[in-house]
């Protein structure tokens, strides 16, 4: 699975933490993280 999202660094590394933690119904062995500018033009969820 690949996540891309944009915002405030404090919201990413929360999303990070959700990531890593053990109550989301799917399953993640796996977190590898890249940081870099934010793009902009990221609207919704798409699923692939």
């Amino acid at each position: 699975m690949e996540v891309v999202a944009e915002g405030a660094k404090a919201h990413c590394e929360q999303l990070l933490a959700v990531l890593r933690g053990g109550g989301s119904p799917g399953r993640v062995d796996t977190v590898v993280e890249r940081w870099s500018e934010a793009r902009g033009g990221l609207i919704g969820f798409v699923e692939r």
